[in-house]
């Protein structure tokens, strides 16, 4: 319905250009196309808040559970957080969607006339090129923004976006994207197969598990000797703790069916965490020693001084 609601949009503004003395009236409808604009990114930033809050809340809850209390309340509990977070994250995606095609709009009349282009001169709207540069990370969209991934036609959008931005002087010319984490590089365990690359592997599913963390990325390995696939993820753990794992996990991951090798308390709550590893499970002594990043820049289509052909 909203890429529809755009649509409409582009037709209408784009045939206001047919009337020479239509300047006003496309003033007004920008103006106005940029206010609702401005509204759902106001909305998409508070719901992401509440969703946040909402999921560590949940994730909080897991972890205090005794593994002999879990069983009914804390099903119970599980599902009013995970219905909360359905209702909340319908209006989130709403929003977040249309600022995303509402940048897309702006974009497509900056490049039709040379009539759009001096109203949009005036109005500000640089605001919604860089929120949809941000939202077009979420994990709905397909992305992750801890890891830079997203899904190519959308970053092929803002990057037009933020063009059209930096072409009507309302933003500088950035200098390139960041540097982004793709992977880890786990050395030095007691546990020969464990060690080596772990590359970005999306997230567990909803609700795959009581304890599991699903809205944290999750970053895997399949040693080339023995078959085995270790993954690096986030989970809750007793004590009201996060915990990082390096395991084999199981089909309900985050629970005892997981062959556990070692383990990282995370006290962050923002990705993972510096620190001493432990060992747990069947892991081998050494712990590996701290984690090192392997960062590298985004997909070049996300780079506005990269100009490819398209």
């Amino acid at each position: 319905m909203i890429p529809d609601v755009c649509d409409a949009w582009k037709v209408l503004l784009a045939s206001l250009d047919l009337d020479p003395n239509a300047r006003v009236l496309r003033e007004t409808q920008l103006t106005q196309l940029i206010k609702l604009l401005k509204e759902a990114r106001k909305t998409a930033a508070e719901r992401r808040e509440t969703i946040q809050s909402a999921r560590s809340n949940a994730l909080s809850s897991a972890a205090s559970a005794s593994s002999t209390a879990t069983s009914y309340h804390h099903q119970q509990q599980q599902q009013q957080h995970y219905g909360e977070d359905q209702r909340m994250g319908e209006q989130y995606r709403a929003a977040v969607l249309l600022v995303i095609h509402g940048a897309e709009v702006l974009s497509y009349l900056s490049a039709r006339s040379d009539a759009c282009r001096a109203v949009l001169k005036q109005l500000k709207w640089a605001w919604m090129a860089t929120g949809a540069d941000q939202l077009a990370f979420e994990s709905f969209l397909g992305g992750n923004e801890m890891c830079g991934v997203r899904e190519l036609g959308r970053g092929r959008l803002v990057r037009d976006a933020l063009r059209s931005a930096v072409a009507l002087g309302q933003l500088p010319r950035p200098g390139g994207l960041p540097a982004i984490t793709l992977a880890y590089s786990v050395e030095d365990a007691g546990t020969p197969e464990v060690n080596g690359l772990y590359r970005f592997d999306g997230f567990f599913a909803p609700q795959a598990s009581a304890t599991v963390d699903t809205v944290t990325p999750k970053f895997a390995r399949v040693d080339p000797v023995t078959g085995k696939r270790f993954t690096l993820f986030r989970c809750a753990s007793t004590g009201e703790s996060l915990q990082w794992y390096i395991s084999e996990v199981s089909d309900k991951p985050g629970t005892s069916s997981d062959v556990d090798y070692y383990s990282l308390k995370d006290v962050t709550n923002s990705g993972l965490p510096e620190g001493r590893w432990g060992v747990c499970g069947v892991g081998a002594k050494p712990p590996p020693k701290q984690l090192i990043p392997i960062r590298g820049p985004p997909n070049p289509v996300d780079d506005l001084l990269e100009y490819h052909a398209e």
